[in-house]
């Protein structure tokens, strides 16, 4: 029979994870109160990015009501607009009340209003090519058309960033924190406008759009005067969001910010595309604040360092404890050896108690052992009793302290008859 110190072990990590909570939960209570205070807080930001190239062209479609059909002439021309490196790509649907999608389709009414567009058959897409309507049958051709109708100097510059925030019952609102400048003076039409669009869209019944435009906002709050500064916050609220059907939560990655100045120099009466950014939605993962990581990486410190600490305890304490083995000896009056085979540190066994009704035959003696050395305790009790022999012993463990440790035997004839029985098994 061999006992260890098993009532004084202790997991580690468990230890540590327990400590670094307990140490951490003022921290973190202050937290979550001060979040819960708040009205809304930042959920991810990321800066604009600069402008895309002059010679890139935005190409808007009003996609036909059956997108996913196999309109060979349809689908191959929005193939060739969606390959081109020289396009940017969005897709508007008009189309919801026909078809019962749930698709946003107010904004995409809208739009075609403000481009004049000609009425639009259900079964046939159109294309706005840099806010002018398509005219041309070849691609290239209204490509090159559109790009010709582009602004290609720099005429404005645009700094400041994109903000998600988060209020208290979960909903979104998307905030654009901007400095803008004008270069030059732009016309009085000059207008912003500012598409979230999806990148993969299905509705419920299984149509299928790429870059399709959830919420539209236009902008006309800024200066067009040069020189001449404006600072302030272009939003997107959450109202809107709910409405064209936008879940942050359920998709929070595969969407898109498109900020279009459209408008004329001063001078010019052709309204072009003035200015062109685009960018993924900012969101926890593409973009992390190095505060979202700041509490974890704390928990993270406290918890390895306290493993290190409890582990290292751990593992002294394991070298160091004595193994102890209790076995009957057989001989006429009832007898046990304990043999100790010490650790690393010296051990001295201080005291030995017996629990009634057994009794020894004579007092104990304090016994000194070495480290990494075994010795042997012989003793006799005054006569055999039917209850289990249940005694404890008292140590001295060098740089451990003191350690008591209780230990249990069944008695002589108990023991024989389980020996007997594991013979008897072991035959069979």
């Amino acid at each position: 029979m061999t006992i260890t110190n098993c009532n004084n072990n202790s997991h580690p990590l468990l230890i540590a994870m327990i400590f670094s909570v307990l140490l951490l939960s003022p921290i973190l209570a202050s937290s979550v109160s001060a979040q819960t205070e708040s009205i809304e807080s930042i959920w991810a930001s990321s800066a604009i990015p600069p402008p895309i190239a002059k010679d890139v062209v935005l190409v808007e479609q009003f996609i036909e009501d059956t997108p996913n059909a196999d309109d060979k002439t349809q689908q191959d021309l929005w193939r060739i607009y969606q390959n081109r490196d020289d396009v940017l790509p969005l897709s508007w649907w008009k189309w919801s009340d026909e078809t019962g999608s749930d698709w946003p389709d107010d904004d995409a009414k809208a739009r075609a209003g403000q481009l004049g567009m000609p009425q639009q058959s259900q079964d046939q897409a159109l294309y706005v090519l840099n806010s002018n309507i398509e005219q041309y049958q070849n691609v290239d051709e209204a490509i090159e058309q559109a790009k010709n109708l582009s602004i290609e100097e720099t005429v404005l510059e645009l700094s400041g960033d994109i903000i998600l925030t988060i209020n208290q019952k979960g909903e979104y609102e998307i905030k654009i924190q901007v400095e803008l400048e004008p270069l030059v003076n732009l016309s009085d039409d000059t207008m912003l406008h500012i598409f979230l669009s999806e990148d993969n869209a299905e509705d419920v019944h299984e149509r299928q759009v790429k870059n399709l435009i959830r919420d539209m906002k236009p902008e006309v709050g800024f200066s067009v005067k040069a020189n001449n500064v404006t600072n302030t916050t272009w939003i997107m609220p959450k109202e809107h969001l709910i409405a064209a059907g936008v879940d942050l939560d359920e998709k929070p990655l595969g969407w898109h910010i498109t900020l279009a100045f459209f408008g004329s120099v001063e001078g010019d009466d052709t309204t072009r595309l003035l200015a062109l950014y685009n960018t993924p939605l900012p969101n926890k993962w593409s973009n992390p604040q190095s505060s979202d990581f700041l509490m974890p990486m704390i928990l993270i410190l406290l918890t390895t360092i306290f493993a290190y600490i409890v582990y290292s305890n751990s593992s002294i304490r394991e070298k160091g404890m004595p193994q102890i083995n209790v076995a009957w000896k057989e001989s006429t009056s009832p007898k046990i050896i304990i043999s100790i085979k010490t650790g690393n540190q010296n051990v001295s066994v201080t005291n030995l108690e017996i629990n009634p009704p057994w009794k020894g035959r004579s007092g104990f003696n304090q016994l000194k052992i070495n480290a990494n050395s075994k010795r042997e305790l012989n003793i006799s009790f005054k006569q055999k009793h039917e209850e289990d022999l249940s005694f404890s012993m008292a140590m001295m463990i060098d740089e451990l302290g003191g350690w008591t440790q209780h230990l249990r035997l069944s008695p002589p004839m108990l023991e024989q008859e389980i020996q007997l029985r594991s013979v008897e098994n072991d035959e069979n």
